[in-house]
């Protein structure tokens, strides 16, 4: 949805909760393939939910509605309350833009200002629950555990560690230009865990750790390289949410997202309410959050 530029940027990140999150948030995961109307769950079960990048599809929409209610419920915890917090990954020689990072961090405590309404398309959450037997036909017994649009924002870091060697090989990204390192989830993992030590950050079902790393980086899975941030020349990812087992931790990796393949090609030019490169990060981010919380 198309905003007026003379809007300040906290007027127009505001109702970006409701508009530049819209689509996103209800398509099913993040990742780079062909078919970003479908849910992907990656079939090795350790990604929860990768949102697919449409570089080789050219447009991004949201899917068709199918079905009708009320929700079926198929086992598995919701999140009742969510803290979020925020790591950028930016050694020497990288650059994170602190106006994208002063962005995200508006975008988290708007979306806790408007926490427990329905004013967003997190209140559109609140349909899910636990608490009934799996395969169960609705959500309505008094007994059932609802999600609560409840959202905190428990700030952010910026660390300089420097990155580890490449855990996979360089590649072409869908701009044309090629990786300067390659990461593997093992080590986003390995530096998810080290910051929230460092950090003293409070883990488990009612938080979640978002790491966002700075525009260049390319990412895979893992060293097979059969899944990777946006590249090219096969289908990839835009974002993705998993769990890391000890301790317990909800956790998103966040790429640069203002990239062909995970930026709405099909919208007009300036599409975006503040019509910036954190728009394109802050849709994909909110994708993953809606979607931890309803998991």
């Amino acid at each position: 949805m198309q905003e007026q530029k003379a809007i300040g940027r906290g007027a127009r990140m505001k109702r970006s909760i409701a508009t530049a999150i819209g689509a996103a948030a209800l398509i099913g995961a993040l990742t780079s393939t062909s078919a970003m109307a479908k849910v992907v769950h990656n079939p090795r079960g350790h990604f929860l939910g990768v949102l697919p990048s449409t570089l080789h599809n050219n447009s991004l929409h949201a899917a068709t509605a199918n079905g009708s209610p009320p929700l079926t419920y198929h086992g598995g915890p919701v999140q009742h309350s969510s803290k979020a917090y925020a790591i950028f990954w930016a050694p020497s020689g990288n650059y994170y833009p602190a106006g994208a990072k002063a962005e995200i961090a508006q975008y988290f405590n708007d979306v806790h200002a408007a926490s427990y309404t329905p004013s967003n398309v997190y209140g559109a959450a609140t349909q899910y629950c636990e608490g009934v037997s799996v395969g169960a036909t609705s959500c309505s017994s008094a007994s059932n555990k609802f999600v609560s649009y409840n959202v905190t924002y428990g700030g952010s870091v910026t660390v300089t560690t420097p990155f580890p060697a490449s855990g996979c090989t360089n590649y072409t990204l869908g701009n044309g230009t090629t990786t300067s390192r390659c990461l593997v989830d093992s080590q986003l993992q390995s530096e998810i865990k080290s910051v929230v030590a460092a950090q003293g950050w409070k883990t488990g079902l009612t938080t979640e750790v978002f790491l966002f790393t700075p525009p260049s980086m390319g990412e895979c899975f893992d060293s097979s390289e059969q899944s990777c941030y946006d590249p090219e020349f096969s289908p990839g990812f835009c974002a993705y949410h998993s769990n890391i087992a000890s301790p317990q931790t909800l956790y998103a990796f966040q790429p640069w997202a203002d990239i062909t393949g995970c930026v709405y090609q099909s919208l007009p030019d300036n599409a975006y309410p503040n019509d910036d490169g954190a728009d394109a990060v802050v849709n994909v981010m909110s994708h993953e959050h809606n979607e931890t919380i309803t998991d």
